[in-house]
């Protein structure tokens, strides 16, 4: 596990999934089957901001909209093992 703090945020990952947690929430995770970037407020619960399913460019909107809706740049390093791996037949 991996992890480093930005500002009040902590962002970490195993090398298959990716998590942003601000104020004690997450804000944010990727997984191989899903995008999800939420608003925490306190007392108000999740909502969500974006959520998709993965697929070719996951990465970059991941990244794009964490700095989007939190100000915090996931680091590039921090990408998932299955986003970097090469394509069988490529």
């Amino acid at each position: 596990m991996r992890a480093v703090l930005i500002g009040d945020t902590e962002v970490s990952t195993d090398g298959q999934k990716v998590w942003v947690n601000a104020r004690g929430f997450c804000v944010a995770r990727l997984c191989r089957v899903s995008m999800e970037v939420f608003s925490c407020t306190p007392g108000t619960g999740q909502t969500f901001l974006a959520h998709e399913p993965t697929g070719p460019d996951t990465w970059e909107h991941f990244r794009k909209a964490v700095l989007d809706f939190h100000g915090v740049e996931v680091p590039i390093d921090f990408a998932p093992e299955w986003v970097t791996a090469p394509v069988i037949g490529d």
